[in-house]
């Protein structure tokens, strides 16, 4: 099911940054991120990434931000049922030069998803050796609630993180 929260939304309320705007994601944004987070790196050895992450931006809404004319972060939430959904995001390597902005960004689009999609339990999942992500989840008030042992394509644990 595809849905999407209105465009001009996340470009008049997201976080004011001077040359950075949202449109809607196609899957030639991603070709065009510089990324090494990774679990991308785990999922891309036997997997075909690019489908997947188109996959999962048409199982709910997902956008693009672009700084200039490049996107430097793909996100997105995946519905799974009336009220419940998973966030995705994906940075470019320039995104992490401004982790203020990213964490305002990121407050903002978890706020807009959970009222235009109507979500009462919103959840991701992150890697337990990604320090950094952990601590950006918390910052954007998404608390642990289990481990997921042996989760990702390379067998690390994640931690499901869930915010209401």
């Amino acid at each position: 099911m595809k849905t999407t929260i209105p465009y001009e939304v996340l470009n008049e309320q997201m976080h004011k940054k001077k040359g950075i705007f949202y449109l809607p994601f196609v899957i030639e944004h991603f070709d065009q991120l510089d990324t090494d987070q990774p679990e991308l790196i785990a999922v891309a050895r036997g997997y075909d990434l690019r489908a997947m992450i188109y996959s999962q931006s048409q199982l709910g809404a997902a956008a693009t931000a672009f700084q200039g004319n490049r996107p430097i972060a793909i996100f997105g939430v995946v519905l799974f049922w009336g009220g419940v959904g998973e966030m995705w995001s994906i940075f470019d390597n320039r995104a992490r030069e401004y982790p203020a902005s990213m964490l305002r960004c990121g407050s903002s689009f978890v706020d807009i998803a959970m009222r235009y999609l109507h979500l009462h339990r919103l959840q991701i999942t992150v890697r337990t050796d990604d320090i950094r992500a952990i601590r950006y989840a918390q910052a954007l008030k998404f608390e642990t609630e289990t481990v997921l042992k042996k989760y990702g394509p390379d067998k690390v644990d994640y931690l499901l993180m869930t915010r209401f």
